[in-house]
């Protein structure tokens, strides 16, 4: 019996475009936002950067219900160190579907584990936004991480 590859190794990839340097959250937020910003469903993607912050890849990691999505830490961390070129950090970005950027506690509580995966791992974590039609949410609303 062949045993195949978890579905994180093979994430779809989401095509972003050609963003050059993300030096702010507004730089990738406005593109996901077109992208996953009126989405029925909730997706949460991870957006591997390099030591420029340049972007490397961006997969989908979940698609969720209207409400809610599953996120693995221990799948996106594997993701991450597969990508065929070197990931420094890592972006999260994730669509509210009824269209309020607001964090809610479960927003807080996987940046919080997403964030002490990343350590782990040597990774940085970068950001973690909620985008909508039209705007976003920086990590620091989120949560402030040490």
């Amino acid at each position: 019996m062949t045993r195949q590859k978890p579905s994180y190794y093979t994430a779809p990839v989401l095509y972003v475009g050609d963003v050059g340097a993300v030096t702010s959250p507004d730089v990738i937020g406005s593109v996901l936002s077109n992208v996953i910003g009126n989405a029925e469903q909730e997706y949460f993607v991870a957006v591997a950067l390099d030591k420029r912050m340049r972007v490397l890849e961006c997969g989908v990691m979940s698609i969720g219900s209207d409400s809610l999505s599953i996120v693995d830490p221990k799948g996106i961390m594997r993701w991450a160190l597969t990508r065929a070129k070197p990931t420094h950090g890592l972006l999260f970005a994730h669509n509210h579907p009824s269209g309020n950027t607001e964090p809610s506690r479960q927003d807080r509580d996987v940046t919080a584990k997403l964030g002490v995966a990343c350590k782990t791992v040597g990774l940085e974590l970068v950001d973690h936004l909620i985008v909508g039609a039209s705007c976003s949410h920086a990590r620091d609303t989120l949560i402030a991480l040490s």
